[in-house]
């Protein structure tokens, strides 16, 4: 279908421009794949934030409301989709701690930052979670760079060059 097409394009487009980096790889597909993930934690809050003071001021609903209670399904369904495509590209001992340090990581910051979590915070509190978070992106340095030699975890079915410029020209010639 269309989808396939568009992404053997694009595999085809990466495949000219850009060398294959392991370590990137794995820390955008988590990244985003932990970005949705805080978003859709977001989200859910801030829909039964919405809610709860809608049933506390007897219906007095907030029309932006219908909007949480609405991107909550969307934005999980999309967590999920990105969520399966890491663990189907990845060796899970790699995607899995990067995936849950960064989504950790971000639902922290989106809380303090959306819902001003971060005010109550003394400066102490503020620093030992800053050192947190550096100790948690020191680790996935780690993991993404001992867990085995990045030559052995390519992504699934990675095709060879040659592979791949044969698989552009079939799409191209497809379209």
């Amino acid at each position: 279908g269309w989808r396939e097409i568009w992404l053997a394009r694009f595999d085809a487009w990466v495949a000219r421009r850009m060398p294959y980096n392991f370590r990137l790889h794995v820390l955008s597909w988590g990244a985003w794949t932990a970005v949705l993930s805080a978003w859709s934690n977001l989200f859910a809050k801030s829909a039964m934030s919405v809610v709860k003071e809608s049933w506390i001021n007897k219906g007095d609903f907030h029309p932006l409301g219908f909007l949480f209670v609405l991107a909550c399904p969307t934005v999980a369904v999309v967590q999920l989709l990105f969520v399966a495509k890491c663990m189907s590209r990845f060796d899970t001992a790699v995607i899995v701690p990067v995936y849950q340090t960064l989504f950790i990581i971000g639902v922290a910051v989106f809380g303090g930052v959306v819902f001003h979590e971060f005010d109550v915070l003394t400066s102490s509190s503020m620093i030992a979670f800053t050192v947190a978070i550096l100790v948690c992106s020191y680790g996935i340095v780690l993991v993404t760079s001992t867990r085995r030699s990045l030559d052995e975890l390519p992504l699934h079915e990675t095709p060879s060059k040659s592979e791949k410029e044969g698989r552009a020209e079939q799409v191209a010639n497809q379209a």
